[in-house]
């Protein structure tokens, strides 16, 4: 045989087994390589390249290759399917590589033997522990891939890292195969499970102060499916001519004054977060006037005088009682009539012309 000859039939034995999963692959015969000797570079680079992959994954690969378990995950909105036939290939391609270390182990000195099978059990733990996730709220939408340190999200930020640092700590616990490792026990993500308990803590004392110092945050606790009732939410009455009248009033006397309403029976005044409200029984009585409350001062800081008089009372129409509310509750740049085409704002001299000719 010539050496042509030779390397061409090494070339081909070579990658044979490697391309019979490839859907298969047309040989071209060997009279005809070396009838044309310019084809047999290109022949052996190509069968090389179709194979070179697969060559690559069952020649005792010993690690995860995070480049190529990202290429096998990598794929935007999946079906059942798709996501079935990717978690088989993943799972195929690490149980080779647990295979190989355990066949690699049995031929090693004690410490070789206790990384390569402390190494194998992550690998096995990974197994068991990789899920496919789809949450559009948070932007995680792909594999996740669980190591005994550090959960890992679908762009394998992180992986080589904490799959080093899984192994170092499974051999240092003697942690030889994944049925050993208890999460109890052994919490090797402890840093992460300390960020969450401070996180915790945080957002207890946070609702502790907002419960104290935050009554938007009160009323949201108990009426959450308001859409309008945010940090910034404002609140709005509607009334009529007759209730403006009294309300300017108490620019002097600072009563705290309450308007019969379907709901109210003369104990309270009903406001809204919805700036178009419109169904609130005493806004038939005469023309309609939206009055805005001043919720939070020029610093930005809440009314508290005002909002702790403020309580839910039909969430689910954005709806709220008020117990008593006086002209300084009121933001006056911020008055509106409905004169049968929508809302209109007051100017200041036209409040100021109601205020004087009410107070004389």
């Amino acid at each position: 045989m010539s050496g042509i000859s030779k390397l061409v039939t090494n070339g081909l034995q070579f990658v044979k087994s490697a391309i019979q999963k490839s859907g298969g692959v047309t040989i071209v015969p060997l009279k005809q390589l070396e009838e044309e000797p310019g084809k047999i570079t290109g022949a052996l680079n190509s069968l090389a390249s179709i194979g070179q992959t697969q060559i690559h994954r069952l020649k005792g690969e010993l690690s995860p290759d995070v480049v190529y378990l990202k290429k096998l995950t990598d794929k935007y909105r999946q079906t059942e399917e798709q996501i079935s036939q990717t978690r088989q290939d993943v799972l195929a391609y690490l149980k080779k590589i647990s295979l190989n270390l355990e066949e690699t182990a049995m031929s090693m000195e004690c410490d070789g033997y206790e990384e390569t099978m402390a190494k194998k059990s992550v690998i096995d733990y990974l197994i068991e522990h990789i899920r496919y996730n789809e949450d559009c709220r948070i932007g995680r939408i792909g594999f996740e891939f669980g190591l005994p340190t550090k959960k890992i999200t679908s762009d394998l930020t992180g992986f080589q890292e904490e799959f080093d640092k899984s192994v170092s700590c499974f051999k240092k616990e003697g942690i030889l195969s994944a049925s050993d490792y208890d999460f109890k026990k052994h919490q090797f993500d402890a840093e992460d499970i300390m960020k969450k308990m401070q996180k915790l803590k945080h957002n207890a004392k946070q609702k502790e102060y907002d419960g104290l110092f935050n009554p938007i945050a009160r009323l949201r606790e108990g009426y959450g499916n308001d859409l309008y009732l945010n940090d910034d939410a404002n609140f709005y009455r509607i009334i009529s001519p007759g209730e403006l009248v009294s309300l300017i009033k108490t620019k002097q006397t600072k009563a705290l004054i309450d308007s019969n309403g379907h709901f109210t029976n003369g104990h309270y005044s009903c406001i809204t977060t919805n700036p178009n409200y419109n169904e609130q029984a005493f806004s038939a009585n005469g023309l309609p006037i939206r009055l805005k409350f001043k919720t939070k001062d020029k610093n930005g800081l809440y009314n508290m005088n005002l909002l702790n008089r403020i309580c839910g009372l039909k969430k689910e129409n954005s709806v709220y009682r008020i117990s008593g509310y006086n002209f300084d509750d009121i933001d006056w740049d911020n008055v509106c009539v409905d004169l049968g085409n929508g809302w209109e704002w007051l100017d200041e001299d036209q409040i100021e012309e109601l205020i004087k000719i009410v107070l004389g």
